[in-house]
């Protein structure tokens, strides 16, 4: 099993004075810790943690973390990002591009893994639920391009 540091990008750095940011952080090392995540060399990988969808705006905040597999500390990232609803073929998400510059992310180590929240569009999700963990949820990214 794998060792992933979780880490604040440099922008949300002076967050970490706020409990409710310290406690985050602390769940979601201990997930980290706890799940058996093989990822591949040379890569970034997203992994998501949970969904929170908001019927009234018919969106979902999904909460995630990007890791750093690729060998080499990065500066900087940009892709697309797909969100899915495993059980649900019905309901879609819009690909979401993204870009993270220097001056957001800082640097981000070889092993370490930084916390992101995205509010995404969903259409024809059902109107009952409104959490989804990270086992009902998908997400994949493309067309990475990593500054080192």
């Amino acid at each position: 099993m794998e060792k992933i540091k979780i880490v604040l990008a440099k922008a949300h750095k002076e967050q970490m004075e706020n409990p409710d940011i310290q406690q985050e952080v602390v769940d979601v090392q201990k997930f980290f810790d706890e799940n058996d995540f093989r990822f591949k060399e040379g890569a970034v990988h997203f992994v998501i943690l949970r969904g929170n969808y908001e019927p009234i705006d018919k969106s979902m905040t999904v909460a995630g973390v990007f890791v750093n597999h690729s060998g080499t500390p990065i500066k900087a990232l940009k892709g697309s990002l797909h969100i899915e609803l495993k059980e649900n073929n019905e309901a879609s998400f819009p690909k979401m591009d993204f870009q993270f510059p220097p001056e957001f992310l800082g640097e981000i180590k070889h092993k370490e893994g930084f916390i992101i929240h995205v509010k995404v569009p969903a259409e024809r999700m059902p109107e009952e639920k409104r959490l989804y963990q990270a086992t009902e949820l998908a997400g994949r990214i493309d067309d990475i391009q990593v500054i080192q």
